[in-house]
């Protein structure tokens, strides 16, 4: 009878120890699968193209300075369709444009600015305003590292939070 409790005991021990073998590789199988969903289901955020029914604005420096007489240029497909110049004061302006394009800045000791733009009447980019306000970034970025605004109430916020940094 001695042997007999041992033997069960000993048995039970060891689906003891199988049940929480397995039940330790379904929670790692488990932790695995939905590390995996919450991988596959991040989302990248790519800006979608810029609206306006009319395509002209301002450049200016991260101080708030404006850049003048820099070429911007309106690609499609690596060619250049449209090119305009900022006047002294950064502003520009492209006469009789639609279609969609790549809005292109590439001033010296700035990061190069390269967005999709979606020039067409629309209803909402007419109430909206039809303005890009361009804020560039530093030169020693790798990627677009400017900013571009279609609110002029939060492309001067940002001028002042970037000079407020500078102080």
């Amino acid at each position: 009878m001695t042997m007999l409790v041992s033997g069960e005991f000993g048995n039970s021990r060891q689906r003891g120890f199988q049940l929480r073998c397995f039940l330790g590789r379904v929670f790692l199988i488990a932790v695995i699968c939905f590390g995996a969903i919450g991988v596959a289901h991040a989302q990248v955020d790519i800006p979608g193209p810029f609206h306006v029914s009319h395509l002209k604005g301002i450049v200016v420096t991260p101080d708030g300075e404006p850049v003048a007489d820099t070429a911007i240029d309106l690609t499609q497909n690596g060619k250049t369709i449209y090119t305009t110049r900022t006047d002294a004061k950064g502003r520009y302006d492209f006469k009789r444009v639609s279609g969609e394009y790549i809005f292109r800045i590439k001033v010296p000791h700035y990061s190069v600015v390269a967005r999709p733009v979606l020039v067409r009447f629309e209803l909402a980019t007419e109430v909206h305003g039809n303005a890009l306000y361009v804020i560039l970034g530093p030169g020693a970025c790798n990627d677009d590292c400017s900013s571009i605004f279609t609110s002029k109430k939060n492309f001067e916020k940002r001028i002042r939070r970037n000079n407020r940094h500078k102080r």
